[in-house]
This record gives C-alpha cells, structure tokens and sequence, in this order.
C-alpha cells in the first residue's frame, strides 16, 4: 500500500467497478440523526465517519462487512456487521 498509491488506485478502482455504490440519500441522514443520538443517549462515541457507515448500512438494510470492533458498538442491534475475517 504505501509507496505504491498509483497501484492501490488502481485496485480500488477494479474493486468500484464490480459493486454498486448507492448513494447518501434522505433516508441515511435521518438514520444518522436517530443513531447519533441513540449513541448519545446510551453514553457510546463512535466517529462521525464511523456513525455515517453505520448509518447508511442501516438505512439500506445492508450488512456492513468489516473487523473494525467499533460498529459492535452502535446499540439496539439496528447494524448488521459480519467480521470478514471469521473463517479464514
């Protein structure tokens, strides 16, 4: 990765072309909103940029593939998260 960018842009961009990026929409900002302040309530600090993902896999009904434990966090069990590494 590092010392490399034009060959990780390129990968990336391989990556985008095979997955359909859906958009920011009304619906995102609106779960954004409730689960910031469901965050807030229960006393949990995620990220902005961490909340945003959470936000938008719930507002698709997706399930947010990664084996950042942070996304554990986001309460109610509204985030579907499967750890990418389990079964390797």
């Amino acid at each position: 990765r590092k010392g490399h960018p034009a060959a990780l842009a390129n990968v990336i961009r391989e990556f985008l072309l095979r997955v359909e990026a859906l958009p920011w929409d009304e619906r995102a900002a609106m779960v954004y909103g409730d689960l910031r302040a469901s965050c807030a309530a229960a006393g949990i600090t995620l990220g902005a940029l961490d909340m945003m993902i959470a936000a938008h896999a719930v507002a698709t009904n997706a399930t947010l593939i990664t084996h950042d434990k942070a996304f554990a966090l986001v309460p109610d069990g509204a985030l579907a998260v499967d750890d990418w590494t389990h079964g390797m």
